[in-house]
């Protein structure tokens, strides 16, 4: 009869995988006291490696999930030096955790980073092949599979999502941003040429504002359709992080209230969400009014709708076939200034400040006491939800940050 041996009756524990034991916190503290490496404190990490410990650096191979499980069910909390500075009331850490052991062949460490899994381990002939030493410690699962299954009990699991008012909320401050480093107002525009010397240099400097013009109308185009969207996914962001339990807890219902029209939404907010003191004066606030009449005019930007009485740029009459010009244009007015009709940098500045301002005045009826978390929330690049517990959270600050420990000679 043949049987499926485990890692502990397995032929061959080249790993010293049974010999495994967390290594004290004070031992290493004593190591890098003792140690006579000259260095300075800074690079106090270096010291616990010595020149019989080589390194790893893996994103694949194994899901870190899985390998913290398994070294917790094994060894309990992470022990590595580097945990004495994890700040544990926080995500916001280089390192996240480290376990520190001892086996058979020498130390053996691993250390978790934001972006990458780092394993020191010694430099004995078996440890070659990293897929091969991963490979060995997930046969290990087995013997901890209980254990590692409460563990997994205990854990939360979040998904990260990207913030949509965020995200169009960057979009819209950087186009803007480039409306201004266009700097319309400094070009220099060229007045129709009446000679031959003025006709030379006219061409060059039409094409230049030409060129700005244009840019500038795709631009402005560009932010008052958007503005509409990111006002939107303001007051939607709003329901998600804020709808009452009733409310979240009925799919159809809130299903329902996101596809109402959005006049209706922000009227109801203070109904379908907690947290809010007062009503939303949709009807009596200028910033509500003035958000009124943008959104009115989003369809026609949006769908590109056809109404000459909104996309009029110029009238003459003609009598038969011979125009009678009411004024005179150039050919910079046809040629580019014409497309700035409802795409001005004023209009897309003012649009943009119209979201600025029900935004405040909405946020205004909520109850000071956790609005400022909603801001938070609210201004997060991204944010977390927890299905299982319908919570939202901030997982990570927004900003990036990566580190190595050196190794420096090991001669």
């Amino acid at each position: 009869m043949t049987t499926t041996k485990g890692a502990d009756e397995s032929e061959e524990d080249k790993y010293g995988l049974l010999s495994w034991q967390a290594r004290p916190m004070q031992a290493t503290i004593e190591k890098i006291i003792n140690s006579k490496i000259a260095d300075d404190e800074h690079n106090a990490p270096k010291e616990v490696i010595t020149a019989a410990t080589g390194r790893w650096d893996l994103t694949t191979g194994i899901r870190p999930v899985d390998l913290y499980v398994y070294l917790k069910a094994r060894f309990g909390e992470p022990n590595g030096i580097t945990m004495i500075s994890k700040n544990h009331e926080d995500s916001d850490n280089l390192i996240h955790w480290h376990y520190s052991l001892e086996t058979s062949l020498g130390q053996l460490d691993f250390i978790c980073w934001s972006f990458r899994l780092e394993i020191w381990h010694p430099l004995a002939p078996c440890f070659s092949d990293p897929n091969d030493f991963l490979l060995a410690v997930k046969r290990d699962f087995s013997r901890f599979s209980t254990s590692m299954k409460e563990i997994r009990k205990g854990l939360e699991k979040w998904k990260v999502f990207l913030n949509p008012y965020f995200r169009l909320k960057t979009m819209i401050e950087t186009q803007l941003q480039e409306l201004e480093d266009l700097r319309l107002e400094e070009v220099n525009e060229p007045t129709q040429p009446r000679t031959a010397e003025e006709a030379e240099s006219f061409t060059e400097a039409f094409s230049d504002a030409a060129k700005k013009f244009t840019k500038a109308a795709q631009i402005g185009l560009g932010i008052r359709m958007l503005t509409p969207v990111w006002a939107e996914s303001f007051i939607n962001l709003l329901l998600f992080l804020m709808a009452r339990p009733e409310v979240r807890g009925d799919k159809r219902l809130y299903d329902g209230i996101m596809r109402q029209n959005i006049d209706v939404r922000i009227r109801g907010i203070h109904l379908n969400c907690v947290g809010f003191v007062s009503q939303v004066k949709y009807d009596e606030w200028d910033a509500c009014k003035k958000f009124h009449s943008m959104m009115n005019r989003r369809n026609d930007l949006l769908h590109g709708n056809v109404d000459p009485g909104l996309t009029t740029f110029d009238e003459l009459y003609f009598e038969h076939k011979t125009p009678l010009y009411i004024e005179f244009k150039d050919f910079s007015f046809f040629s580019y200034k014409a497309t700035l009709l409802n795409a001005t940098p004023e209009q897309a500045l003012e649009d943009y400040q119209t979201v600025q301002d029900l935004a405040s005045h909405i946020l205004l009826c909520i109850d000071c006491k956790i609005r400022e978390d909603v801001v938070r929330l609210v201004l997060s690049r991204h944010l977390g939800w927890d299905e299982g517990r319908q919570r939202v959270g901030i997982l990570f600050p927004d900003h990036l940050a990566d580190a190595v420990f050196s190794f420096g000679s090991s001669g």
